[in-house]
Formats: C-alpha cells, structure tokens, sequence
C-alpha cells in the first residue's frame, strides 16, 4: 500500500467495527465515544483515589466501619465517578475542539469532527453532573461540601490549560481530591479529624 493511500485512510474517520461500539446503533456511537465509553480504563485515575481514601475512612473512623457499610457505599460513589468522568471528559472535548482538530489523535472527538455539537455536547456533560448529583444527595452532607470544588476543579481543568504550563500538576490535584470525598462519605471529614495531616500526606502519594 502506498504512503499517499495510507495517508488518505488516516485522514477520514471510520465508525468502530469491533468492540461494544460496534454493536451500537449509528447515532449512540458519537455519544459513547464523547464519553470514551470504548476506554473504560480511564475510570480508573478516578477510581483508585477513591477507593483509596475509602479504605483509610474505614480504618479512622469511629466507630471502625463494618464491611456491609463500606460495600454500601462504595456502590453509589462508584456510580458517581462513572457519571462525573463521563461529563468530565465531555466538557473537555467541548472546550478543546478547536484544539483537538489540529492534533493527529484528537481530530477525530465526536465534537471535533462535528458528530456532536457543542450545545449538545454540553447538554449531554450536564445530564451527567445531574445524575451525579442526585447520588450525592444520599450520601452524608460533609461528602456533598467536598464534592462541590472536586466538580469545579473538573470543569477548570481543560481551561488551566490554556493559562499555565502545570496543567498535569492541576490534573493531579483534580484526581487526588477524591480521597476527602469518600472519606467524607464514611464519615470520616479529614478537617474535624485529629489525623487531619495524614489525610493530605495520602493525597500527596496520589
């Protein structure tokens, strides 16, 4: 196969012909792909830091937390960082289409490619964050407050981009922000807490 062929083949964009994707129908796949529904390891960087400081809250609360609790409720915040990751990732393609149109891996995001349109892609990050929000809603209020700057720090990451070279270092702090939410949701708020230093060292391993 000759270069020039190779070239015209990367430079079109073909719908999925293996994986989930491929088995959904036409219109769900810019969607699924908006949400990185096909890369389902991405979950993880907003996984482990909860699931880390989850396990801490159990160890630190008083009294300890019996496994049945701590099942309980890792389920609804599991739930949770599916549906934040997904409007996190949404409102990233939003705002960095421009961008994204002028790199190789990127050109082909459902909103760069224009298979999504900006307002509904915005529309489909905030019924996510509303989902998201109703799950909060039943988990203790000490968990809500520290939610609140972990989704603004979401939504302001893709723009700390744009006014700093430390964007990485802004991810990070993004992701590690997880660790007070669930261990606000067992209870266990790391500003009230004696082991207060702790909860901040755990946070600077991730």
């Amino acid at each position: 196969m000759s270069p020039s062929s190779l070239s015209s083949k990367s430079s079109a964009y073909h719908p999925p012909q293996t994986g989930l994707l491929s088995y959904l129908p036409s219109s769900w796949v810019p969607y699924a792909e908006l949400v990185r529904l096909d890369r389902p390891t991405g979950i993880l960087y907003f996984y482990l830091p909860f699931l880390f400081g989850l396990l801490y809250a159990a160890c630190v609360a008083q009294p300890i937390t019996p496994p049945s609790s701590l099942f309980t409720t890792h389920i609804p915040l599991f739930i949770s960082i599916v549906l934040l990751r997904g409007a996190a990732v949404a409102w990233n393609d939003v705002v960095d289409r421009d961008l994204d149109r002028q790199v190789a891996r990127c050109r082909f995001r459902p909103v760069a490619r224009g298979a999504v349109s900006q307002t509904n892609g915005v529309a489909f990050a905030a019924a996510h964050m509303l989902i998201w929000s109703l799950i909060l809603y039943h988990l203790p209020t000490q968990c809500v407050y520290y939610s609140i700057p972990y989704a603004i720090l979401h939504v302001l990451y893709p723009l700390s981009k744009r006014v700093t070279d430390y964007a990485p270092l802004f991810l990070g702090l993004t992701f590690a922000w997880g660790v007070f939410v669930s261990g606000a949701a067992l209870g266990a708020d790391p500003v009230t807490l004696w082991s207060e230093k702790s909860w901040f060292s755990l946070m600077g391993l991730l």
